[in-house]
């Protein structure tokens, strides 16, 4: 796991630790994309953190289209 990684896992453990189990967390939207992360690596991430069961959904925001059609084709993450 990369330095980024790390810093983006902290910061939705933060986000589940202030839920304390009474809310589940449906969507992760970063505000934006995430500075010195292609959007596909970010995307994994968030994929794997999904597979952990951290939240269902990835939210994108103040992106273009062709961004979108970046993060969609990402494998790890079927879309549904």
């Amino acid at each position: 796991m990369d330095l980024r990684e790390a810093q983006l896992e902290r910061k939705v453990n933060f986000i589940l630790a202030k839920l304390r189990g009474t809310k589940k967390l449906d969507l992760f939207e970063p505000a934006r994309v995430i500075q010195g992360i292609p959007l596909e690596q970010s995307t994994r991430i968030m994929a794997k953190f999904i597979a952990q069961g951290k939240f269902d959904h990835i939210g994108l925001s103040e992106v273009r289209a062709d961004q979108v059609r970046q993060a969609h084709k990402v494998n790890s993450h079927p879309s549904h």
